[in-house]
């Protein structure tokens, strides 16, 4: 992989508290037969850190790369391998910002078909991971719709949201629970993207109803407080080495480990590539 090929890197806490994850884009996207990959996605413990010596002479560290490369890191592997990607590459380092779910983390549980993953709502786009891993550029999409589920609203604790593109393609993903419809709204509506909501047509009642109506004794029911945000925010585009890392990342939902590979029918966002 040249690195002129890599066009985004992501940073992102998964929700576990325990591992983090390190997103490369690629365009041209790497190959292996007639299935073409535009992302790799790789996953890193939090608290592994890595004793290295970089085997490049300290006068071309200074002179090619500026001296933004130490000679020997001692840190968390996760962020020395995005500090060397950041600088050979040279692309900035993408990480979530100001969007918090419910729950008080950078990202919400659903599915997308029948992968689970994380949808992460950064500043400029919004990314799927791990499987198939989907880039959603701000700019590209036309609307947003919110829906039910199911058909009936009184028993339905999940929503679907599905995005469409200026392109004629849609992204839907399902089974997101309703505590997180508030926050997911109205950070897509500070981006200035059109939202329209199912959930209210004929028929339908809002949340504040659907509660009421299942009543507080209900455990199924019960909405949980929001985590106390333990570690300061990350910044959206910003530089690893230049900005300090958020080390303590926000707790959520345990999901299992990255799949090694994505799907043959890959239908990802900007980045992405058609089979041959």
């Amino acid at each position: 992989i040249q690195y002129t090929s890599i066009i985004k890197l992501f940073l992102l806490p998964k929700l576990d508290e325990i591992h983090t994850m390190f997103v490369i884009g690629l365009d041209p996207p790497i190959r292996q037969g007639q299935t073409r990959y535009p992302f790799l996605v790789m996953q890193f413990v939090k608290d592994e850190e890595t004793d290295v010596v970089l085997n490049i002479d300290e006068e071309v560290l200074n002179t090619q790369y500026d001296g933004k490369l130490e000679p020997k890191y001692e840190a968390p592997t996760y962020e020395v391998v995005s500090t060397l990607f950041k600088v050979l590459s040279q692309r900035k380092v993408t990480v979530p910002n100001k969007y918090r779910s419910h729950h008080s983390v950078s990202a919400v549980k659903c599915s997308m078909k029948a992968n689970e993953g994380y949808l992460y709502p950064l500043e400029k786009c919004f990314l799927f991971i791990p499987k198939p891993t989907t880039f959603i550029p701000n700019v590209d999409i036309d609307n947003v719709i919110f829906s039910r589920v199911s058909g009936n609203l009184s028993t339905s604790r999940t929503f679907d949201l599905r995005f469409n593109m200026k392109s004629g393609v849609d992204y839907q993903f399902s089974s997101i629970n309703r505590e997180e419809y508030n926050n997911l709204e109205s950070f897509i509506q500070s981006k200035g993207i059109k939202t329209s909501n199912e959930m209210n047509d004929d028929g339908a009642i809002s949340y504040d109803q659907l509660d009421a109506e299942l009543g507080e004794d209900d455990d199924d029911n019960e909405v949980l407080p929001p985590r106390r945000n333990r570690g300061g925010d990350f910044k959206d585009d910003m530089d690893i080495d230049e900005d300090s890392v958020d080390e303590d990342f926000q707790d959520g939902d345990t999901d299992s480990d990255v799949e090694e590979e994505f799907d043959e029918n890959y239908a990802g966002g900007a980045t992405s590539s058609e089979d041959d």
